[in-house]
């Protein structure tokens, strides 16, 4: 997670807010001829703000666009 970009240099050291995405894994085995997708995002690193927040977003694969999933928020 977080850890590892330490290992890469100065990235995690210089950056003010870090978000780490993966794919929900509910979503994993039928997204592949999906036009959208759920993400999840992890908000692992904010300065500026509340650290370990978890948020649903849609993806919109053709368009390369994110979205607020709001029927599914996890918090």
């Amino acid at each position: 997670m977080l850890s590892d970009l330490r290992e890469s240099g100065a990235i995690e050291q210089d950056c003010d807010t870090a978000m780490l995405l993966s794919v929900h894994k509910e979503d994993e085995e039928e997204s592949l001829d999906e036009p959208t997708e759920v993400i999840k995002c992890h908000i692992a690193k904010n300065r500026g703000g509340q650290n370990g927040l978890d948020e649903l977003l849609d993806f919109d694969k053709a368009h390369g666009l994110f979205s607020v999933n709001l029927p599914n928020r996890l918090n």
